[in-house]
C-alpha cells in the first residue's frame, strides 16, 4: 500500500513539471500459466473446493480482458520518458473443471518507462495494486511489461505489449493492443477515424441459426477514412469474440466440459453517413468480415447437437452505428452490427460501445479537410495501379521457373540440401524439442501464437500499412504493402498448393516423417505460420536500415517458427521449408519494387534495321 500511495502522490504532483498525460484503452488475450499438472477440463466437479482449486493453480479457461489507464509523464529528455499513473482492466475466464464464469477486476499503479527509436518507441512497465474477482476472492496484483509503440497520426499511437502478471496468485502471459491518445499534442486535421470498442455478442438473431453458442464479450478496434468529400468512409477492423458452447460435451473423455475457443476477425468496411438529429450523429454501413473457427474439438453444434465442420469463413455483415461528440475529434460511439457466416448458416448480433477519434460529421467536408490525403494519395499511388502492380507481379512469379539465372538455382540447390539435411534429422530434433516441453513453455507459445497465423498476420500487416498512411510514414506504407503482396502469394497460392501435393503426415499424428500421401488432407510440408512470419520478416529486413530492426524481425520470425516445431505441429523440414519460401518471396516482392522503380525490369525492345533485301524487326526482352 506504501508504493500504491506513492505512485499515487507522484502521478497528481508532477504533471506540472513535465506535458500532458496520456490516456490508452484495448483489449489483450492470455494465457493461464498453470502449476501443479495439466491444463484443461480434467473432471466434472462443480464444487465450491474445485473452484477453489483451479484458481489455485490457474486452472482456469485463457481468453480475453479489457484495459484502460492513463499515465503522467514525470520526466522526458533526449527521447527518454519516465511516467506513472493507474490502470484499470477485466478479465472474462471461467474455472476449467466446474465450467462456471469468472471474472477478475483489478486497480493497479503503474511506473513506466521508453525510449524513442525513430518514429516508434520501446517501453518497460510495471505495476502493482488490488485484484477482486466475482465470487469475492481478493489479493494482490503485479506485472512487468515490455512493448513498442508506434504513432498512428496527431495524438492518436498504437501500443502492442507482452506482459507477465500474477492475480492474487495464479499468473498469466499477456500480448495486448491498445490505442494510446495524448491529448495535448496537435491533432491535425486529417481524414481518419480511429476507434476501440468493446460489448457483447449474441449468436442467432434473424439471420442463421445460433449453432450451441451462448453470449460472448467481444472487442473490436477499427480505422476508416473519408473518401474523398463524400458521406462514405472505407477501412479496416481487427477483434476477436470469446465464444463458447451452451452444451455439455466431452473432452478427453470427460463429461460436462462447454467448449470454448477465441475467434480472432478481420474485416473490411464501408459505411455513409445519414445525418445528425440533436448532438447524435448517425451512419450505416456494409463489411466483409473472415476469422477462422476451425478446432480440434468442435466448437459449433447443429440443432441435432451434432459437430458443424468449420475452417476459415467469411461473413456479410450489416451494420448502424451513432456518435456523441465529447470534445474535439472525439466522441463517444454505439454500434449494433449482424454478420452472417454463410458456410455455418450462424448469425450474429454484436452490441458495442467504445471511444472514436477522428473527424465528426458535423465538420465541413471538402478539399481543405482533405487536401493533405490528396496528396499523400497522389505520392503513392492509387488503388487501381496497386492491384495493377498485384496483377503483373503474380504473372512474373509464374514464370520466374522460365528465367532461372545462375543465382536463382544456387538459392534453389543450398534451400533443397537443407530441408533434406533437416528431414535426416527430423525424428531427433522432435525428440529435443519434446523433451524440453514445459507448461510455461507451452503457455508461451500459445500466447504468441497469434502474431505467426495468418489472421493475426495480416492484422499486425494492416497495423503496419495503417499506421504508415496515418502518421504519414512512407516506409512503413511499403512495408505494409509488400508483406501483403507476398502474403498472398505465399500464403494463399504457394503454400497450399504445396501442402496438398505433399500430403505430408504432421508428428502428432503418429504415421512417422516419411508418410507421404498426396491429396489426402494431410498438410503438414511447409508449414505456412513459418512462411508468414519470414515473410514479414524478409520484407521488414529489406526495408529497414536500423540492424536492430532488423535483428528484431528475423528474431520473431525464428521464435514463431521453432514453436510450431516445441509444440509438436511440424517437423523441423516443414518449418525451414515455409521459412524459406516466406524469405524467398517476401524479398523476391521489394526486389520487384525496386526494380521498377529503377526503371532495371522486365522491358521490351523494338528496332526497324536495314537488311538485304528490305527491312528487319529485332526484338528484345530484358528480365
Amino acid at each position: 500500500m506504501c508504493v500504491l500511495s506513492t505512485i499515487a502522490l507522484i502521478a497528481t504532483v508532477m504533471p506540472a513539471l513535465a506535458g500532458g498525460p496520456e490516456w490508452y484503452a484495448g483489449a489483450f488475450h492470455f494465457r493461464w500459466r498453470t502449476t501443479g499438472g495439466p491444463h484443461g477440463h480434467l473432471a466434472d466437479c462443480r464444487s465450491e473446493a474445485c473452484d477453489r482449486a483451479d484458481f489455485a493453480r490457474g486452472n482456469l479457461d485463457n481468453s480475453f480482458g479489457l484495459r484502460q489507464g492513463v499515465a503522467f509523464p514525470l520526466l522526458e529528455r533526449h527521447g527518454f520518458r519516465l511516467t506513472a499513473g493507474g490502470e484499470a482492466q477485466f478479465l472474462f475466464t471461467e474455472h476449467n473443471l466446474s465450467q462456471r464464469d469468472l471474472g477478475l477486476g483489478e486497480l493497479v499503479g503503474v511506473l513506466g518507462a521508453g525510449v524513442a527509436v525513430g518514429p516508434a518507441r520501446l517501453s518497460v512497465r510495471a505495476g502493482l495494486g488490488g485484484v477482486v474477482t466475482t465470487e469475492g476472492r481478493w489479493g494482490t496484483g503485479r506485472f512487468v511489461e515490455g512493448g513498442i509503440e508506434a504513432p498512428i497520426h496527431g495524438p492518436l499511437g498504437a501500443r502492442a505489449a507482452f506482459r507477465r502478471a500474477w492475480h492474487a496468485g495464479p499468473s498469466t502471459d499477456e500480448l495486448s493492443l491498445l490505442l494510446v491518445l495524448r491529448p495535448r499534442e496537435p491533432a491535425g486535421a486529417g481524414p481518419w477515424n480511429v476507434g476501440f470498442a468493446a460489448g457483447a455478442s449474441r449468436p442467432g438473431g434473424p439471420i442463421g441459426q445460433d449453432r450451441s453458442l451462448s453470449v460472448a464479450p467481444v472487442w473490436q478496434l477499427t480505422a476508416v477514412r473519408d473518401v474523398g468529400a463524400s458521406p462514405y468512409r472505407i477501412g479496416i477492423a481487427v477483434g476477436s469474440a470469446s465464444h463458447e458452447s451452451k452444451v455439455r460435451t466431452e473432452y478427453g473423455m470427460v463429461g460436462g466440459n462447454q467448449r470454448g475457443k477465441e475467434i480472432f476477425d478481420l474485416s473490411l468496411m464501408a459505411d455513409r453517413a445519414l445525418g445528425c438529429t440533436g448532438r447524435v450523429c448517425w451512419r450505416a454501413g456494409l463489411g466483409l468480415r473472415g476469422a477462422r473457427w476451425e478446432d480440434r474439438t468442435p466448437l459449433l453444434l447443429d440443432r441435432a447437437l451434432a459437430p458443424v465442420e468449420a475452417g476459415t469463413e467469411l461473413a456479410g455483415v450489416a451494420s448502424v452505428a451513432a456518435r456523441i461528440d465529447l470534445a474535439k475529434r472525439i466522441g463517444l460511439t454505439a454500434r449494433a452490427e449482424e454478420a452472417y457466416w454463410s458456410g455455418l448458416d450462424l448469425g450474429e448480433l454484436r452490441l458495442l460501445v467504445g471511444l472514436e477519434a477522428g473527424p465528426s460529421d458535423r465538420e465541413p467536408r471538402g478539399e481543405n479537410r482533405h487536401a493533405k490525403s490528396t496528396r499523400e494519395a497522389g505520392s503513392r499511388g492509387s488503388t487501381h495501379s496497386y492491384l495493377t502492380r498485384l496483377a503483373t507481379d503474380l504473372g512474373d512469379l509464374a514464370a520466374v521457373p522460365w528465367h532461372m539465372t545462375p543465382g536463382r538455382w544456387r538459392s534453389l540447390g543450398w534451400g533443397s540440401a537443407a530441408v533434406g539435411a533437416a528431414f535426416l534429422a527430423d525424428n531427433e530434433i522432435r525428440s529435443f524439442a519434446q523433451r524440453h516441453r514445459s507448461v510455461g513453455r507451452d503457455d508461451f507459445f500459445d500466447t504468441v501464437r497469434p502474431l505467426g497465423n495468418q489472421a493475426g498476420a495480416l492484422g499486425v500487416i494492416g497495423l503496419i500499412w495503417l499506421g504508415g498512411a496515418l502518421g504519414d510514414n512512407e516506409t512503413a506504407v511499403r512495408i505494409g504493402q509488400d508483406a501483403f503482396e507476398a502474403t498472398l502469394f505465399a500464403n494463399l497460392l504457394m503454400v497450399p498448393a504445396l501442402k496438398t501435393a505433399t500430403g505430408r503426415a504432421r508428428p502428432d499424428s503418429g504415421l512417422g516423417r516419411s508418410h507421404f500421401e498426396p491429396f489426402s488432407g494431410a498438410e503438414s510440408l511447409p508449414s505456412g505460420e513459418a512462411a508468414q512470419a519470414f515473410v514479414i520478416a524478409s520484407v521488414v529486413a529489406v526495408h529497414s536500415r536500423n540492424r536492430w530492426i532488423k535483428a528484431l524481425a528475423w528474431g520473431l520470425a525464428g521464435t514463431l517458427s521453432y514453436g510450431r516445431i516445441h509444440l509438436d505441429r511440424h517437423w523441423a523440414s516443414d518449418v525451414l521449408a515455409g521459412g524459406l519460401i516466406g524469405a524467398g518471396i517476401g524479398s523476391w516482392v521489394v526486389h520487384r519494387r525496386d526494380t521498377r522503380q529503377s526503371g532495371d525490369g522486365r522491358d521490351l525492345h523494338l528496332a526497324v534495321m536495314p537488311a538485304v533485301g528490305g527491312a528487319q524487326l529485332i526484338g528484345a526482352v530484358t528480365w
